[in-house]
C-alpha cells in the first residue's frame, strides 16, 4: 500500500526538456546502507539522508585538472540509466599483482575491467627498409605489482600529447615559412615588419637518439645507461647491457678510486669511480667489497696507511700483507691503525651527499631545457577523455619519455604499441577509456549529443544575420570570419543521452529496481552482492490546481563501494505551457509516495485489464490523454468555409461610403514612407551582401595562391634545390 515517506529526498526545478516541453522536473533521491552479511538494503535514516546533489562533485581535483566523481542530479532528464561505481580495484587476496580483473553485474549486465601496475613507454630507433628510415612501434614496460588502483578516468586511457612532426618534415616546415615571409615583406616592407629566423629547436639539436641506442646496444658505455638503468662502463658489455670489465680494468679503476678519496690533491678528478650508478642516481658496488690490487699498488697503498697512522700516532705501526684460506690479500693493521674502508666508505658518502643536489639540479635543467623544447610545438587533448593516461600523436623520443601507460583497459580492447600513436588527423577514431566513472561533459561521445534547446533555435538564422551584419567585410580577419559564419550550419538541437553521465557499456536501457548487484575486487573482501532495494515511488504534486501524480522513472544508479552505500535517482515530469504560467501558481507542494514495486506492477495489470474489452482490443480513455494531444487539437480545428460557386447570383448586402474625414491620407503616406526605408533597407543589405560575396571570393584566390606557393616551396626544400621565384620568373 502506497503511503507518504520523508525518507526521500526531493527538488523541484523547470527547465525545458530537448523536445521543446517545458516541465517541473520533480527529482528524487534516496540512499541505502549495504550490510556485508545481508543482500537486502537497508535506508539510511531520514536524517542522514542526501538531497540530490546540487552542483557536480569533484574528489581528485577540479574541473581542470580531473573529471567530476558524480555529476549533479539536477538536470531534466535521461535518455538511460546511469550505472557509476565509486571506489577502488583490489588485488585478490591483498597481495600486489602485475595485472588482475574487475567486474560490477546488475541483472544480466555484466562490465569487466582489467587493472594494470605502472607501466613505461620506451622508444624504439628507426629502422631502414627500403632504403629509407622507417619509424617503429615503441616498447612496453611489464607492469609492476600493485595492490589497489582508484577507479577513476584519470587512470584510464586518455591524456594530453605533443604533436612534433619528425625533424625533414620540421625542416621543410620552417623553410616554409622563412621564405613565405620574406616573399611578403618584400611585397608590402613597410606593413610586414622584418622576418624573424626560425628557433632552434632544441629537440633537432638534442643527441641522435637512434646513435645513442646504438651505442648502448654495443655496450661501449660512452652514452650512459642501459635498458636496465644501469650505468655503463668501459668498452664492453654482455647480451643483456651489464658491464663487463677485465680483472686489470677493475683493479685499475678501483685503485684510483680508492687513491682519489684518499689523496684526493695527488690524483686527477677525471679517474672513473670503483662503483656503478644508475638512472637514479644511485651508487651501486661493483663487487663484494675485496680488493683486487697489484703489487706496487698494494706496496702503495700500505706506504699511505703507514704515513698516515704515523702523523696520528708515532707508536702505531704500518699495516701489513696476509692471505686468507682462498688467496685474497687483507689488510692487518694495529688497532690504532686508521681504518681504510671506513675511511673509504665516509668519503664516498660525504662525495654522493655534496653531488646529490648537483644532480638533481642537473635533472631538473636538463627536464626544464625539454619543456622549453617541447613548448614551441601544439599541445592537443584526448577527445574521448582528457584526464587519462597513455594518449600520444607523435612517436618521438621526448613525448614518448613523458608519456604513462593506462592502469584501467578494457579486456577485449587493450592497448597495443602497434595502435599507441594515433593519427592527429583522425581523432574521430580515438578508443573510449575504459572504467566505473562520470565522462565530463566536453568529450565524446557526449559532447557529440550536446546542443541548443528548440526555444534556442527558433531565432538562430535572424540572430546569425545580425551578427554578420556587424563584421567588417575589409579587413583579411573581417572576411575569414564572415566566410566562417556563412559556412556554419544550423546546429542540431540537444539530444537527451547529453544528460546521461557513465560511459556508454554502463548507460542501461531500463532496471526496474529489484535486480541483484554483484560486485568483483572492487573492495578488500573480492565480492560484494546485493539486491535493489525493489521499490516504484510515485511522484505527487499540487500547483493550486488539484493533485497530480506521475510514476517516477529510475535512472541513476550510484553504488559506493568504499562506504558500502548505494543511492538512486528518480525523475518525473509535470508539462507546463509557459514560463510566466509559473507566477499564477498560488503554491507548489510535493510528495512522494513510496510503492512496493510487486504492488506497481499489480496497479499497472489491473489498469490494463479495465482499459481492454474482452476480445483485447484497447479502449481510449480521454481522461489518460494529455491536454495538447492531437485527437484534442482536431476536434478544435474550425471547420473550412464552403467554396463559393461565382456563377451563382447573389444579392449584394450592406455598403460603405468613404468620407473625407477617414484619415485615408496620412495612413497612406506612412505606409508609402514605411515602404520606402524598408526598399532602401533592402538595397544597403544587398549591397553589404555583395560587397562580402565578392570579398570571400578574393581571400578564396588569394589563400588557394599561397597554399599552391606553399607547396611549390616544400617540393624544393625536400629535393634539394633551389627555391623558385614566385611566378618562376627570374629575379
Amino acid at each position: 500500500m502506497a503511503h507518504l515517506s520523508s525518507g526521500y529526498q526531493l527538488v523541484l526545478i523547470p527547465a525545458e526538456r530537448a523536445s521543446g516541453q517545458l516541465a517541473l522536473t520533480m527529482i528524487v533521491r534516496r540512499t541505502f546502507r549495504i550490510d556485508p552479511t545481508s543482500p537486502v538494503l537497508e535506508p539510511l535514516p531520514d536524517a542522514d539522508q542526501p538531497p540530490p546533489l546540487a552542483e557536480d562533485r569533484y574528489d581528485a581535483g577540479d574541473p581542470t585538472t580531473a573529471p567530476p566523481t558524480l555529476q549533479t542530479d539536477l538536470v531534466p532528464e535521461k535518455a538511460r540509466v546511469d550505472v557509476l561505481v565509486l571506489g577502488k580495484a583490489y588485488a585478490p587476496g591483498g597481495k600486489p599483482l602485475p595485472e588482475f580483473a574487475c567486474a560490477v553485474q546488475v541483472g544480466r549486465k555484466r562490465e569487466a575491467l582489467r587493472i594494470l601496475g605502472p607501466r613505461r613507454v620506451v622508444w624504439q630507433p628507426m629502422r631502414k627498409q627500403d632504403g629509407r628510415l622507417v619509424p617503429q612501434p615503441p616498447r612496453f614496460t611489464e607492469p609492476e605489482p600493485v595492490a589497489e588502483v582508484a577507479l577513476s578516468l584519470t587512470l584510464a586511457y586518455g591524456g594530453w600529447s605533443w604533436l612534433v612532426p619528425d625533424d625533414e618534415t620540421l625542416r621543410i616546415q620552417r623553410e616554409v615559412v622563412r621564405v613565405m615571409a620574406e616573399e611578403t615583406a618584400a611585397a608590402a616592407p613597410i606593413a610586414q615588419p622584418p622576418a624573424e629566423s626560425p628557433p632552434v629547436n632544441a629537440l633537432a639539436q638534442a643527441p641522435n637518439e637512434a646513435a645513442q641506442a646504438e651505442k648502448l646496444r654495443l655496450g661501449d658505455g660512452s652514452e650512459g645507461f642501459d635498458a636496465e638503468g644501469v650505468r655503463l662502463w668501459n668498452a664492453a658489455a654482455s647480451h643483456d647491457g651489464t658491464a663487463v670489465l677485465s680483472i686489470d680494468e677493475f683493479e685499475r679503476q678501483e685503485l684510483a678510486a680508492q687513491a682519489r678519496k684518499l689523496r684526493p690533491s695527488d690524483h686527477p678528478a677525471a679517474l672513473p669511480p670503483s662503483l656503478r650508478q644508475n638512472a637514479a642516481g644511485e651508487w651501486l658496488e661493483a663487487d663484494d667489497g675485496a680488493a683486487l690490487m697489484t703489487e706496487a699498488a698494494l706496496a702503495e697503498m700500505r706506504a699511505e696507511l703507514a704515513r698516515n697512522a704515523r702523523s696520528k700516532s708515532p707508536a702505531t705501526a704500518g699495516a701489513e700483507v696476509v692471505l686468507n684460506s682462498d688467496g685474497a690479500r687483507q689488510l692487518a693493521a694495529d688497532a690504532d691503525a686508521p681504518d681504510w674502508d671506513a675511511t673509504l666508505r665516509t668519503a664516498i658518502a660525504a662525495d654522493d651527499a655534496r653531488t646529490a643536489g648537483a644532480r638533481q639540479n642537473a635533472a631538473a635543467e636538463q627536464r626544464k631545457a625539454e619543456d622549453a623544447a617541447l613548448a614551441e610545438f601544439p599541445r592537443m587533448p584526448c577527445p574521448t577523455n582528457p584526464f587519462g593516461l597513455g594518449f600520444c600523436i607523435s612517436n618521438h623520443p621526448q613525448v614518448l619519455k613523458r608519456t604513462a601507460l593506462p592502469q584501467i583497459e578494457h579486456p577485449l580492447t587493450p592497448l597495443t604499441p602497434n595502435d599507441f600513436i594515433r593519427d592527429f588527423q583522425q581523432l574521430d577514431a580515438t578508443p573510449l577509456p575504459a572504467g566505473f566513472g562520470v565522462v565530463p561533459r566536453h568529450s565524446r561521445p557526449r559532447v557529440d549529443l550536446a546542443g541548443p534547446l528548440p526555444s534556442d533555435l527558433a531565432d538562430w538564422q535572424p540572430r546569425l544575420d545580425a551578427q554578420q551584419a556587424q563584421v567588417d567585410p575589409a579587413t583579411r580577419e573581417g572576411v575569414q570570419t564572415l566566410r566562417a559564419m556563412q559556412a556554419r550550419e544550423k546546429p542540431r538541437q540537444m539530444q537527451p543521452g547529453y544528460y546521461n553521465c557513465a560511459l556508454p557499456a554502463l548507460q542501461l536501457a531500463d532496471v526496474r529496481g529489484d535486480e541483484d548487484v554483484l560486485l568483483e575486487n572492487v573492495t578488500p573482501d573480492g565480492r560484494l552482492f546485493f539486491k535493489l532495494p525493489a521499490r516504484a515511488p510515485i511522484a505527487e504534486l499540487d500547483r493550486g490546481r488539484g493533485v497530480e501524480r506521475r510514476d517516477l522513472r529510475l535512472d541513476t544508479l550510484v553504488i559506493d563501494a568504499e562506504k558500502r552505500e548505494v543511492s538512486l535517482v528518480w525523475r518525473a515530469h509535470f508539462a507546463f505551457s509557459a514560463w510566466d504560467e509559473l507566477a499564477e501558481y498560488p503554491h507548489l507542494v510535493g510528495h512522494v509516495l513510496d510503492w512496493n514495486l510487486e504492488d506497481r506492477r499489480k496497479r499497472d495489470d489491473a489498469d490494463a485489464a479495465r482499459h481492454a474489452r474482452g476480445d483485447g482490443t484497447r479502449v481510449l480513455d480521454l481522461n489518460d490523454l494529455a491536454p495538447d494531444a492531437p485527437v484534442f487539437a482536431a476536434a478544435t480545428q474550425p471547420a473550412e468555409p464552403a467554396r463559393q460557386d461565382d456563377a451563382l447570383e447573389l444579392p449584394r448586402m450592406g455598403s460603405y461610403l468613404q468620407a473625407a474625414d477617414d484619415g485615408w491620407a496620412e495612413r497612406v503616406d506612412e505606409a508609402a514612407a514605411q515602404a520606402a526605408a524598408q526598399r532602401k533597407k533592402q538595397q544597403a543589405e544587398l549591397a553589404w551582401r555583395a560587397q562580402a560575396a565578392e570579398a570571400i571570393q578574393q581571400l578564396d584566390t588569394q589563400e588557394r595562391a599561397e597554399n599552391a606557393r606553399r607547396a611549390e616551396i616544400g617540393a624544393a626544400v625536400a629535393a634539394g634545390k633551389p627555391v623558385p621565384p614566385p611566378g618562376g620568373k627570374a629575379k
